[in-house]
């Protein structure tokens, strides 16, 4: 979903400034909606945002994401690489999910290699630029992130956006997607996060 998309979407529904959560290239939207269009938003909660821009190894690893994926295109691979893919952001628990929640992963599968791998490979923030614009920002931001990914990009992102934000990172089990593998945990973090 692109940042005008989603910032028209607040519009319509009569939410803002609405308080936002939003993970890996969702994290990055909202990063942009906050650069951007600021009042839309009364608190923001970035969750391993998909931000390879900032880390020194991030052009390499944005190359090797985009040639598997492009590969999986190729040679009509995409259900195995998807399945893969799911397998690496949440773990065992994407073989125990409901038939119905595969499918719909699955159903994307085309949109997510054709679209938005390229688009968050291709995405590069000036980090200094991007750190001052959200310093400038005056409203709550938390970062969370599990540690368990530690070595992960979206983890290692997410360490670098809390450190140049100076804030403090929030650890949120259940991997990169907390809400799929562990809802009830990460609905009391959104709740704890959010201000009062």
């Amino acid at each position: 979903m692109s940042l005008l998309r989603v910032a028209g979407l607040i519009e319509a529904l009569g939410l803002a400034p609405a308080a936002v959560w939003a993970g890996s290239l969702g994290g990055v939207i909202l990063l942009e909606l906050l650069a951007r269009r600021p009042g839309l938003v009364r608190a923001a909660i970035v969750h391993e945002p998909a931000l390879f821009g900032v880390l020194d190894d991030g052009q390499q690893l944005a190359k090797g994401l985009v040639a598997s994926t492009a590969g999986a295109v190729r040679h009509h691979t995409v259900p195995a690489e998807f399945a893969n893919h799911a397998r690496r952001s949440v773990g065992a628990a994407f073989d125990e999910f409901p038939p119905d929640d595969r499918e719909r992963m699955f159903a994307n599968a085309d949109v997510f290699f054709d679209l938005e791998v390229p688009a968050v490979a291709s995405y590069r923030p000036d980090p200094v630029s991007a750190a001052n614009a959200l310093h400038r920002i005056d409203l709550p931001i938390t970062v969370m992130g599990d540690p368990a990914n530690h070595p992960a990009p979206t983890f290692r992102a997410a360490r670098w956006l809390a450190d140049h934000l100076h804030i403090e990172f929030c650890e949120l089990p259940g991997g990169h997607m907390p809400y799929a593998t562990k809802p009830d945990t990460t609905a009391a973090a959104i709740r704890g996060a959010l201000p009062h």
